[in-house]
């Protein structure tokens, strides 16, 4: 077994074992759980740590198992089997785990995983982990073939198995046979306040029985969530967009207030109207949306997010923010905005594209960023090539100042030009956990 971060243990297959020290004298227990409470995420500490007394064993163990992440890396053993056998010969490190991360492997070829072979070992250990509070799914990516990558055992463990404790689910390139099992997940999980959904899918060819007529669930058997995640698939066949069109959309959604979407896939018009219509519904209580788009040109009526108190926006370009000012006007009233704090994370390969605007475009934006409450903060992310000569720099930032004249006259504006990795920045929409 091998340490990784944030206090989780990837199994990753060797036979240590912890060692229970039998001598020292003990301390205080609220000095010991003060003390390994600040080496949360130091694996390496906190093992040496629980071998000092049995006090500290057992506050290091309820750490160092609290999150467990099980991923195949060759040429090492399955990790799975690794950790079932642990928690059979150790049956109290099962009650430890709070948090438990599962990714798939590619076998013989594309029709050939983990996820798809095993149905023993993913559902025992799930039934023996009776504390989870989350469960993250890291499926394959786009077996397209298939109208599912799951088991139909390991997919019964995660409907089916008690887990009262469980507070989110976190789900990543998963495809269900039907939009059905897809709520066989969420219901009668009355604790389940975070949902992630990343390039999920429902088999194509039941789509059409998935429509919420045919969806008969007493919406009193479904959570109420606090925290959406959504990152609608390329491909034909997101659950979100039949889950907005559900009749029990506001009984799930009612409540929501903090939102991550990705709106960076086409057909886009399909996926701004699912958030706009998530945010008419959540009008009262979202409190905080992260949006991550792409955009080249300005499309009109594209998405109006001026109903958040809390926004950040990471929107990447080659060239052109012109489309900027769209994700702010056109849906909701002046006396509708309810902006506190806002951020404009601006991703392009030329720190120039911010010149290029014309002054119309500033306008647009500047009418709405004035409306602002407490804060605007403009980040441009660029090549830090293109923003070597400081000369560049300062250009740029003066121009987004020049742009926003009015909100910059309200003190409320900061403006910041940096160097970034483009690739990565481009790609942090498209990044699974």
């Amino acid at each position: 077994m091998s340490s990784s971060s944030a206090g989780a243990i990837s199994c990753t297959n060797s036979d240590e074992e912890l060692k229970i020290a039998t001598s020292g004298e003990g301390l205080p227990q609220e000095l010991i759980d003060a003390i390994v409470d600040e080496l949360e995420g130091q694996d390496t500490v906190l093992k040496n740590a629980s071998l000092v007394n049995r006090s500290f064993h057992s506050s290091c163990q309820k750490l160092i198992f609290s999150r467990i992440v099980l991923k195949f890396r060759l040429p090492r053993l399955n990790p799975y089997i690794q950790f079932h056998r642990l928690i059979l010969d150790s049956p109290h490190i099962a009650a430890l785990v709070k948090r438990l991360e599962i990714h798939d492997f590619y076998g013989d070829g594309l029709e050939s995983t983990w996820f798809i072979q095993d149905d023993i070992l993913i559902p025992r250990i799930i039934e023996l982990l009776i504390n989870l509070t989350s469960v993250t799914v890291v499926a394959a990516r786009f077996i397209t073939r298939r109208s599912e990558n799951l088991s139909i055992a390991t997919r019964a463990s995660l409907f089916y198995t008690p887990l009262p404790r469980l507070t989110k689910i976190s789900l990543v390139n998963v495809i269900f046979p039907d939009f059905q099992e897809l709520m066989d997940l969420i219901v009668d999980r009355p604790s389940l306040k975070e949902l992630q959904l990343l390039d999920v899918l429902i088999h194509t060819q039941t789509i059409a029985s998935s429509l919420p007529y045919h969806i008969i669930i007493d919406s009193s058997r479904l959570p109420r969530l606090s925290s959406l995640v959504v990152r609608m698939s390329q491909l034909r066949g997101s659950p979100f967009e039949i889950l907005m069109n559900s009749s029990f959309a506001t009984h799930v959604f009612g409540d929501l207030e903090m939102l991550q979407f990705y709106l960076t896939c086409t057909p886009r018009s399909v996926n701004s109207g699912c958030l706009q219509k998530l945010l008419d519904m959540t009008q009262s209580t979202l409190k905080e949306l992260m949006l991550y788009t792409f955009i080249e040109r300005a499309t009109e009526g594209f998405v109006d997010i001026s109903c958040v108190p809390r926004i950040t926006c990471v929107f990447s370009t080659y060239d052109f923010i012109g489309g900027l000012p769209d994700l702010f006007r056109g849906h909701y009233n002046r006396e509708e905005y309810r902006m506190e704090d806002v951020t404009l994370r601006v991703v392009t390969l030329d720190s120039g594209a911010v010149h290029r605007c014309s002054a119309e475009v500033w306008e647009a934006l500047d009418d709405v960023m004035v409306r602002v409450k407490n804060r605007v903060d403009v980040v441009i992310v660029t090549e830090p090539g293109s923003i070597a000569r400081q000369m560049n720099k300062q250009l740029a930032g003066q121009k987004v100042v020049e742009g926003l004249k009015r909100t910059n006259l309200t003190g409320l504006l900061d403006v910041e030009v940096i160097g970034g990795d483009l690739r990565t920045e481009l790609e942090r929409g498209y990044k699974t956990l």
